[in-house]
């Protein structure tokens, strides 16, 4: 399941929506087919590295050769592009059902011409009640043809009115903080669960939503070395922020990676309403500092900037 070829194929030949998608292991292959733009990416790699849009058959080499380097079998996938809404989907397989636990809008910021950035996610994903059954069946589906049991499962897809399609899955909890925000809104512990099912126990599967909105925020900073985070224990104290979890360790290193692996951190934020939700993430992106190592703050504060080459 780490391999994306062997998934696609998997889930067309089971009839899984997913994007028509060919292997591509040299720069000259004709893909034409597929038309522009196109997606592509490693053929097993994580963290998003080398994930590329690309519009033209130039960008095509340029990012086939890229994929291709963090590849371990030195080839690609190139996939259709799926205009929507991408929804991320944690769930629970257990007894051959996928229980649905949570379901996000990913937002993300353009970086450059052919760069998307994961910057935020906002919970629920404000999709519709076919587009959720949908969701679940293919949840089921999954849980059924690649034989799922006892495990958290991650799905990304892509929801363009009813429309459901699935982008990629792993059977595992969503990286960083995912799981303290799947326990806060759900109140299902996936985390311990998952350790249970490590030692062949089966968890019992017990949820109590709240009527909150969350959001879910990365940090980014510019190129230094982190030091540290300040004015953490402010925005806690005053309500504004849940929890901060930290990704980079001190002295650690920060480049212009563009990937997911590049998150300094994240900051969970609850309210009541979109609007207290929005208000309280600009309070505390503006207040947050990443510091490095020479004092200066180094925080991608214009990440969280609404008109900002929001995709």
């Amino acid at each position: 399941m780490t391999n994306k070829l062997h998934m696609k194929k998997i889930m067309l030949d089971n009839g899984i929506p997913t994007a028509n998608f060919r292997t591509v292991t040299e720069e000259t292959e004709d893909i034409s087919d597929l038309g522009f733009p196109v997606m592509i990416k490693p053929a097993d790699c994580n963290g998003s590295l080398g994930v590329r849009k690309a519009n033209n058959i130039e960008e095509f080499k340029k990012f086939f050769n890229e994929a291709k380097n963090y590849s371990i079998s030195n080839s690609a996938i190139v996939e259709t592009f799926t205009s929507g809404t991408e929804v991320n989907v944690d769930c629970y397989a257990i007894d051959g059902h996928a229980k649905l636990l949570m379901y996000g809008n990913v937002r993300k910021k353009k970086i450059g011409q052919n760069i998307t950035l994961i910057y935020q996610t906002y919970i629920p994903a404000d999709i519709s009640s076919k587009a959720l059954e949908n969701i679940q069946k293919i949840a089921d589906d999954i849980t059924r043809v690649f034989k799922l049991d006892n495990t958290p499962i991650l799905i990304q897809t892509i929801v363009n009115g009813d429309d459901v399609s699935v982008i990629e899955f792993a059977p595992r909890i969503g990286g960083g903080a995912k799981h303290r925000t799947v326990t806060y809104k759900t109140g299902f512990d996936i985390l311990k669960a998952n350790v249970e099912s490590m030692l062949g126990e089966k968890p019992e599967i017990r949820t109590n939503y709240d009527s909150d909105f969350y959001s879910r925020n990365h940090v980014y900073a510019f190129p230094g070395t982190y030091s540290h985070v300040e004015n953490v224990d402010k925005l806690i104290e005053d309500g504004i922020i849940v929890e901060y979890v930290p990704i980079k360790m001190k002295g650690a290193k920060i480049g212009e990676y563009f990937a997911s692996r590049d998150r300094v951190g994240s900051f969970l934020v609850k309210a009541p309403t979109i609007e207290e939700l929005e208000k309280k993430i600009h309070i505390a992106a503006q207040t947050l500092s990443v510091i490095d190592d020479e004092g200066n703050d180094i925080m991608k504060h214009h990440m969280f900037d609404i008109d900002e080459n929001l995709v």
